[in-house]
């Protein structure tokens, strides 16, 4: 005869299968709502009620049409991915990661509806949308709550073990091990310079031809270029013109940002090794950084984004720095001159710069006060 603890462990394994797979459901559900509202034809239904389940009901069947196949699918992908989730060892207290997934949440819920109507209005605005907005938050909480979980997993997950290292061990991973940022680095721009020469000089938009406006007097300074970078751009410009070709210019100032960026980006994937991330993520995050177009098509891009991206990394990464080392990170001069530099010429970039430094500023002033 089966114990009594043998009887409830079954209802508890359902139980907990059936509310993993409301989740899963829900956030099916989640992904596939819109917030645009049909016109509905309610004509010749006399009662007030019929006709508002009518138009309900309408909504309903506009926002999920043709989705069943998709949406069931959905569905199971998502159960087993939270069953495999749930059954994992969690690093973190409970609260930090409903939090985080709660305010990822209504983030999305906003976005969603700053996407269809420019104002969070719409969530409430119509019936059907005021149950669509409960539908994105209770789903994506559930997305993010998941997500937050399983990627804590992975990332505590020991993959590099010593014997593995210790058969490794040669020539080229000493090498590697000893000048790790530097190999990084290279690396990168050699994948880099690749599309460069094909982009040659680079590819400039409608704001780096306002900037030349501007450097060369045809137009007067406005806001809408930040003045550094115009400065710094021109600059270049007229060096090449002086020496021939402004195409020179041109390609010096790309391979220049992209000296920056790779440097930066080559610096992430050092602090990755030095806090042990798992090495596939680190290898991961190097192939992005070798073959996304963001990375690759945007070096050859001479626009002000790309400069202030580089600089806003490596803040974010001297932030993190500091959360690690407190004290200690003001006392090194090194990190000091880099914080300087990457809030300096982040603000001198772009313009809204100052706002997220001023973000950077209160959360400094809360952490050590």
């Amino acid at each position: 005869m089966k114990s009594a603890d043998d009887r409830y462990k079954p209802k508890s394994c359902r139980f907990s299968k059936e509310w993993v797979f409301l989740q899963a459901f829900l956030t099916a559900l989640a992904l596939n709502t819109e917030l645009g509202v049909a016109n509905d034809e309610i004509d010749g239904i006399s009662n007030v009620l019929l006709a508002r389940l009518y138009a309900l009901f309408a909504q309903i069947e506009f926002g999920i049409r043709s989705r069943g196949f998709f949406l069931t699918v959905l569905t199971a992908a998502l159960f087993v991915g939270y069953m495999w989730i749930s059954q994992k060892k969690r690093f973190f207290s409970t609260e930090k990661h409903a939090a985080l997934a709660a305010f990822l949440s209504a983030m999305y819920t906003g976005g969603m509806a700053y996407w269809y109507g420019g104002s969070l209005s719409l969530l409430y605005s119509f019936q059907i949308n005021r149950i669509r907005s409960i539908v994105l938050l209770v789903g994506m909480y559930f997305f993010y709550l998941h997500a937050i979980e399983g990627m804590h997993y992975m990332l505590h997950k020991k993959t590099e073990n010593a014997g593995t290292v210790a058969e490794k061990k040669g020539k080229w991973v000493s090498m590697y091990q000893k000048s790790s940022f530097w190999i990084t680095w290279g690396i990168l721009m050699l994948a880099w310079l690749v599309h460069l020469i094909l982009r040659y000089p680079g590819a400039m938009s409608y704001d780096n031809w306002a900037q030349l406006r501007y450097y060369y007097g045809f137009e007067t300074y406005t806001t809408a270029q930040p003045i550094f970078h115009t400065w710094l751009f021109g600059s270049f410009i007229r060096l090449a013109v002086k020496l021939g070709s402004p195409n020179v210019g041109l390609f010096l100032f790309v391979l220049m940002q992209s000296l920056i960026m790779s440097a930066v980006l080559a610096w992430t994937l050092e602090l990755m090794k030095r806090w042990n991330t798992a090495v596939w993520l680190r290898t991961l995050t190097f192939a992005v950084y070798c073959i996304a177009p963001y990375f690759t098509g945007y070096a050859a891009f001479p626009i002000k984004d790309y400069l202030y991206t580089a600089f806003l990394v490596l803040l974010a990464c001297l932030m993190a720095e500091w959360m690690l080392e407190e004290e200690q990170f003001w006392n090194q001069a090194v990190q000091n001159v880099l914080w300087i530099v990457a809030a300096a010429l982040m603000i001198l970039c772009r313009k809204n710069g100052i706002y997220l430094y001023l973000v950077v500023t209160v959360v400094i002033c809360v952490q050590m006060f």
